[in-house]
This record gives C-alpha cells, sequence and structure tokens, in this order.
C-alpha cells in the first residue's frame, strides 16, 4: 500500500493538469470525485500529511480579538482546524442536519439582501445526491426534510411546545458509518484507485500565478520545508476552509490588484452556542425524539426553531435549541467511574465490591443511553430505545439543559484580515474579529423570555445568569456568494469575480449560516460545483 501510494503521488512538475483543488477536506474530495467521472486530469494539493503533523497546524495560528472563539485557548481550537489529509472531516462526527427553506430566502425583517443563488428545492435535490453517494445503504429510506414533529415519538413533554403553533421541529441525523474523508474512508480509498487522480501532500500553496495580460491562472507556486513545486493547471479550486481560502487570497491580492475585495474576509460567521439556562421538571418525562431516538443504523432527534410567521413578527434569526439531560454530578462522576472500572474488570475476572454498593442501575442505564453514539454499541443503543418506548420508561434526572445554536446574522464588521506577523512560508497570518450584531442578541433574549413565560405543568424555565459564547468550530462566508463583485466574492456557480479559472468551494461561500450543523451543505454544494465544472 505505501509503495502504492508513493507511486501515485509522485508529481510531474510539467504535467498540465485540468484541475487543481487546493485541499484534500470533504468538499475537495466530492469535487474529485465527481470531475473523474469525465477522466479529468486532477490533482489535490494537501498542506498536511495523511496522519496528524502537529508541526504543520503552526501555519494557522492566528491572533483573536471580539468575542472570543472558546473557553479554551487559541492552540485548541487552532487544531480543530487540520492540516491534514480529509481536513476538518477527522474531527466530524457526522451530524447531519439540513438548512430550512428560510436560511435560503431573501428576509425583510433582516437588513441586507439574503437570498441565495440557488432554490430550497434545488438544495434539496444536491442533498439526497450527497446522501446516495455516502450513505446509500442506511440513510436515504429514513431522512425527511420536513420539521413537524414526529408524532409517533410525541411525549408529554413534547406536547408543551404544540399549544401555540409557535414552533417547529428540525431534525438532526447521527448515521452509523462515520465518513471520515482520511485514508481508512472507504470513499477516500476509491480516490487513490483513480489512475488520473494525483495526490501532493505536505505542500502549501504560497502563490497564484497569473498570465501576463489575462486575467487567469497559469500556476500556483506550493512549497514544504524542503522543496517548492510550480503546479498547472486549466482551472484551480479553493476548498481550504472558509479561514484559509480568504487568507491565499488576501496574500495574494497584495501584488494582484484583481484580486482585490471589500467583501473578502469579511461577513465571517460562525454558529454561537450558549447554555441559555435549564428546564427544572416537575415531573419525570419519558423519551421523545426531543430527546432523541436511537436504532440499529441512524440516530435522530428533534430541535426546537420558531416558526416563519413568530420570526417576521418578532424579527429573529433561525436559531434552535437543543435539550439535553442534566444528571447529578456526584452520578455523572461515579458513571464514569464505573465505565472505567467495568474494563479493567474484565481484563481482571474480578469485582470491585465498593462500586457495586453504589451502583444504581436505574440511573446507569439512563446516563448510558445518553453517552455519544459513536461511543456506544449501535445494538445495545438500539434495544435500549425499544424499551423505554414499550415499557414508557420515566428517566431519573430533574433537569433539562437547554443549549442555544444559532444563525449568526451576516454582519460586516465580523472579519478575518492580514497582520504584520508571517508563517515559515513568508505568508502573512491572520487576525480573527468575531462578531455579533443586534439581531443575534435580541434572538438569544425572545427565547430565554418565552420559556420564562411558558405556563405548564412539566417543567419550569431557569435562566443561566453566567451566560458565555463560544463557537461550533464551524466557519463562513469568507468568500460570500454575491450578485456582482460589489455585495460578493464569488459569483453564483462560486467562480471568483473577474478571474476566468478561480474557483472557491466550502462554509466560506455561504450567504447565511443558517444554524444546521454546515457539513451536509458544504458537501452539496461542492457537487454543484463539480457539476457545473463537468457542464462547462
Amino acid at each position: 500500500m505505501t509503495h502504492e501510494i508513493k507511486k501515485i503521488y509522485d508529481n510531474d512538475q510539467n504535467q498540465l493538469y485540468d484541475v487543481c483543488i487546493i485541499g484534500s477536506g470533504m468538499c475537495g474530495q466530492i469535487i474529485a470525485n465527481e470531475l473523474r467521472k469525465k477522466k479529468k486530469k486532477i490533482i489535490i494539493v494537501e498542506s498536511g500529511k495523511y496522519d496528524f503533523d502537529r508541526n504543520i497546524q503552526t501555519l494557522d495560528i492566528f491572533n483573536s480579538q471580539g468575542l472570543s472563539f472558546n473557553t479554551d485557548s487559541n492552540q485548541s481550537y487552532n487544531n480543530e482546524l487540520v492540516r491534514q489529509f480529509g481536513g476538518s472531516a477527522n474531527h466530524w462526527g457526522n451530524q447531519i442536519m439540513f438548512f430550512n427553506k428560510i436560511d435560503l430566502l431573501d428576509r425583510p425583517w433582516i437588513y441586507g439582501n439574503l437570498k441565495w443563488h440557488l432554490s430550497p428545492q434545488e438544495l434539496e435535490q444536491y442533498y439526497i445526491k450527497i446522501l446516495k453517494i455516502l450513505y446509500k445503504k442506511t440513510f436515504c429510506d429514513n431522512v425527511t426534510f420536513d420539521d413537524e414533529i414526529n408524532l409517533k415519538y410525541l411525549s408529554s413533554f413534547d406536547k408543551q411546545f404544540t399549544t401555540n403553533n409557535d414552533f417547529i421541529f428540525p431534525y438532526s441525523y447521527h448515521p452509523e458509518n462515520i465518513e471520515k474523508f482520511n485514508l481508512k474512508s472507504k470513499f477516500s480509498k476509491e480516490l487513490f484507485k483513480d489512475k488520473n487522480i494525483t495526490i501532493l501532500i505536505n505542500s502549501t500553496v504560497t502563490k497564484l500565478n497569473f498570465k501576463q495580460f489575462d486575467y487567469s491562472i497559469e500556476s500556483i507556486d506550493v512549497r514544504s520545508k524542503k522543496e517548492k513545486k510550480k503546479i498547472k493547471s486549466k482551472i484551480f479550486i479553493l476548498c481550504a476552509g472558509a479561514m484559509e481560502n480568504a487568507r491565499i487570497l488576501m496574500n495574494n491580492s497584495i501584488k494582484n490588484s484583481v484580486l482585490k475585495n471589500h467583501s473578502l474576509g469579511h461577513y465571517f460567521m460562525e454558529h454561537p452556542r450558549i447554555n441559555i439556562g435549564y428546564f427544572d421538571l416537575k415531573k419525570k418525562i419519558p423519551l421523545s425524539s426531543m430527546l432523541g431516538i436511537k436504532s440499529k443504523s441512524i440516530n435522530f432527534r428533534q430541535a426546537l426553531r420558531f416558526n416563519e410567521i413568530f420570526q417576521s413578527k418578532h424579527g429573529i434569526l433561525n436559531s434552535h435549541i437543543n435539550i439535553s439531560p442534566i444528571f447529578e454530578k456526584q452520578e455523572t462522576e461515579f458513571f464514569i467511574k464505573f465505565l472505567k472500572k467495568i474494563k479493567s474488570l474484565i481484563s481482571l475476572k474480578k469485582l470491585c465490591l465498593p462500586y457495586v454498593e453504589n451502583f444504581k442501575i436505574k440511573q446507569f442505564v439512563d446516563q448510558l443511553y445518553f453517552i455519544p453514539h459513536r461511543v456506544s454499541n449501535k445494538y445495545l443503543n438500539y434495544l435500549m430505545s425499544k424499551y423505554f418506548l414499550f415499557s414508557k420508561h420515566y428517566f431519573s434526572f430533574e433537569k433539562l439543559s437547554v443549549d442555544y445554536h444559532g444563525e449568526q446574522a451576516p454582519n460586516y464588521n465580523s472579519k478575518i484580515y492580514l497582520n504584520n506577523s508571517k508563517d515559515i512560508f513568508d505568508q502573512y497570518s491572520l487576525n480573527v474579529d468575531w462578531q455579533l450584531n443586534e439581531f443575534d442578541y435580541r434572538t438569544i433574549k425572545k427565547f430565554s423570555d418565552y420559556f420564562k413565560s411558558m405556563d405548564n405543568e412539566i417543567f419550569e424555565f431557569k435562566i443561566n445568569k453566567d451566560i458565555k459564547i463560544v463557537n461550533q468550530k464551524h466557519r463562513m462566508g469568507t468568500t460570500r456568494m454575491g450578485d456582482t463583485k460589489k455585495d460578493g466574492v464569488v459569483d453564483m456557480n462560486c467562480k471568483v469575480f473577474d478571474v476566468k479559472n478561480l474557483y472557491i468551494s466550502g462554509g466560506s461561500v455561504f450567504k447565511t449560516s443558517s444554524s444546521s450543523n454546515p457539513g451536509i451543505t458544504i458537501m452539496a454544494m461542492a457537487l454543484r460545483l463539480a457539476e457545473y465544472l463537468n457542464k462547462s
């Protein structure tokens, strides 16, 4: 395998490729997979290596101002960017959430032109295509694009949110087979087999070389610590992530005025995540789709989102709320210790009596169900779910965490830009100034006020007075799609304005952020671009 890979990755600098893809993450690989159907000669250029190399991650160091990215240090955040084959998908848990129709349409109650250059129906068709490509065996027949509450799993708790018809109930899915787009991925292995695809690792793009007297790129310069290369291609596609796509363009705009654009780096969007409080339960509640249903092949749960009429009336964004059980601290600590002890007991074939004496089977089973699906056993999850529903099991926890997952309003003042420091390849590093505006804070407050005003027999909402805004590590908007160069960086086909053969793929082209995990939308938009290039 190692010999075969090395042979495939040898790069002839005199080779003229049909397409050069910069970045080997999910959108880069989706594009390559589609383009190879037309027998195009493709090279994928990856800054990182096949396995995680901490040294190359220093290229992502940035200065942060405005809202803090995380309660962790910048270095912890930077590692999530991941310069590695497969990109940030190496950390992706494959949570599938679809954008709502409203996310793609203009909203008069929010300033600016928010309308995307494709219809919700067109995007839905690309969602279906992506599901067939990656999750054909287990996912396609179970998915729904409707946001109605699942009546099959409707509980007394859920009914509290259906009385005023103010909410819709978006789905999030967790398919069993997790696609990481790395060397172990079935999808990626198909790309390795294709003789028309060259993959060049440990190669960071530093320069875009334009043809003389022509607004098209002839070649790019790439560097590693040991060598430099020049890659020639007919078409170039930036698939390096929202921050790196913009950084490459900004560094190159210093000597290439055609790349200068007042929107470049602006409209930086994230998904603000906030614990706004908790539901103090007056009664025990059973399993419902809002807590999460686990099956053999796919897990799902539903969230809370205000409907379009409510959003319009109150001038708010399309954000959503997830609810999760809160177990007592001592129960959680015991659960973690007990799981570790089980592993050691299996190997030692001994029983630890102090742990058995403190064992509470009901609390233990409840917690076991809610640990991440990729940690626990899928068949056990399925059996537990069936048991909870059949027996009308009432959970032991007395509180539910209320977590806000925000759409961010497009904001020109939220931006990334170059600072005066340079990396090892003489490229300027980034400043990140993440900012929210009045629409973001108004939406957060509206959820809190609404829950506080609810009068019911099931729960009482308690506001979190120590609110901390953290991000979801979903970076978007820095090379946004626009009607013209006056309001965007790329056109409706994701081509950079005024440059004949440079395209961009990824969350950086998003005009709005939704509050949904952007993974499948990134892939859908990548497939859309690839289909366009195959036709042109």
